[in-house]
């Protein structure tokens, strides 16, 4: 009997605790609008699905994929301070023992290289990254969907748990005037111990689920913060009077679910993305031609050289088979 009053009392602490709470600070109420909108800004999933998307239109470009020309820039310079040895075939040029020697040489270029024929392999690997985009974005309204879906339906578990809520209230609300009553009555012996025991017992059962229903309702709020990308403690409140068309018909709407069914696009679309992955594999025996142009000047420059200085400008033309 005690350990059932004491029970009570701190259950009774509680919802006092938990009354000031909500009259101490406004609790903001949500619409089912107003959260999938705040869904599809905020939400996690979303946002990473949207990046991936983003990431592959970026990539989705020709000059990336090598079908444009390249512009190529060299230049370097060297110098060379030491001593050589040289021994020449002939005797027409005496040999050299340990001379100090001099060196520098100075190349710089800018020329073009384009590649004439790689297989075709940029147009498929262009079409390929054009299927891979569709199929992020498949991907993107398929995780919006299912992110909507979670919304809505962690959205309606709230609105019942709300009234769950105040309806497990009421009931405790009569189960206490019941034992109130029941145990005046008792003091002056108009009701048995047994039916002050009952009544107690039915303010302990219904207590604990007010209790229970109350710690449902903090999870469900809990869910749908983590949805919404919040803070897990902010509270609130969810608004249940909801508009439902009653209009709706059953066989459009599975009409239109099959013929939108953004699953069967994604399988689809897999199956496109692997088609030229073959086909890009099947071309790499065929070879790669690479033409480039250059306009350099070379200089070298040598004491110890049978030619002293020695310097070209002009084009230099290259045709590369690979």
């Amino acid at each position: 009997m005690k350990s059932s009053r004491f029970l009570i009392k701190f259950i009774l602490l509680i919802n006092i605790g938990l009354l000031i709470n909500n009259n101490g600070f406004s609790q903001e109420i949500i619409g089912l609008e107003k959260a999938l909108s705040m869904t599809l800004k905020e939400n996690v999933d979303i946002k990473i699905k949207t990046n991936e998307l983003e990431q592959i239109r970026n990539y989705e470009k020709v000059g990336v994929l090598g079908a444009l020309p390249r512009i190529i820039l060299n230049g370097s310079a060297s110098s060379l301070n030491g001593n050589s040895s040289l021994e020449f075939a002939t005797d027409n040029f005496p040999s050299i023992e340990n001379e100090r020697t001099e060196s520098k040489s100075i190349n710089g270029n800018i020329g073009i290289s384009y590649n004439v024929f790689n297989g075709l392999g940029s147009i498929y690997t262009f079409q390929k990254l054009k299927k891979q985009r569709d199929l992020k974005s498949i991907e993107l309204l398929i995780q919006i969907e299912q992110v909507l879906l979670k919304t809505a339906k962690e959205y309606f578990d709230i609105a019942y748990l709300q009234e769950n809520y105040k309806i497990v209230k009421e009931l405790l609300s009569i189960s206490k005037e019941r034992y109130n009553r029941i145990k005046v009555l008792n003091e002056f012996g108009n009701a048995s111990n047994l039916d002050l025991l009952n009544a107690e017992i039915d303010l302990n059962k219904d207590s604990i689920n007010l209790m229970n229903v109350e710690f449902e309702l903090l999870d469900a709020k809990n869910q749908l913060n983590i949805t919404l990308n919040r803070d897990i403690l902010y509270d609130f409140k969810v608004d249940d009077k909801v508009e439902i068309n009653r209009n709706l018909s059953y066989s459009d709407l599975n009409r239109e679910t099959q013929n939108n069914n953004n699953n069967i696009l994604l399988g689809q679309y897999i199956i496109d993305v692997s088609k030229k992955d073959k086909k890009i594999n099947t071309l790499s025996i065929l070879p790669n031609i690479d033409i480039s142009v250059q306009y350099g000047y070379n200089q070298i420059e040598s004491n110890t050289s049978l030619v002293l200085d020695q310097s070209t400008l002009g084009l230099t033309n290259f045709i590369n088979f690979s």
